[in-house]
């Protein structure tokens, strides 16, 4: 399974518009897409997410629907 480092992620979607609401809901933290559309990424876990998940939710959104733009690594530790 690839993973996304948590601060590479968010720096992606600030890039793209995006706009950190917080950590408003008990298992990720809260975004607005540009259309103001919420959405939620899960929780890192030691600053990493699931690579996977997270494209999905950036597609769902309309964030990114291309080729992953974002360094993808194959285990949390690989850096």
């Amino acid at each position: 399974m690839p993973f996304y480092r948590e601060a590479d992620v968010f720096a992606f979607l600030e890039q793209h518009g995006c706009e950190f609401e917080g950590d408003r809901y008990p298992h990720g933290s809260g975004w607005f897409a540009p259309d103001d559309m919420p959405f939620t990424l899960p929780d890192a876990e030691d600053g990493w997410l699931d690579a996977d998940v997270v494209d999905l939710i950036l597609a769902d959104r309309w964030i990114w629907t291309g080729p992953p733009r974002i360094q993808r690594y194959m285990t949390p530790s690989e850096e």
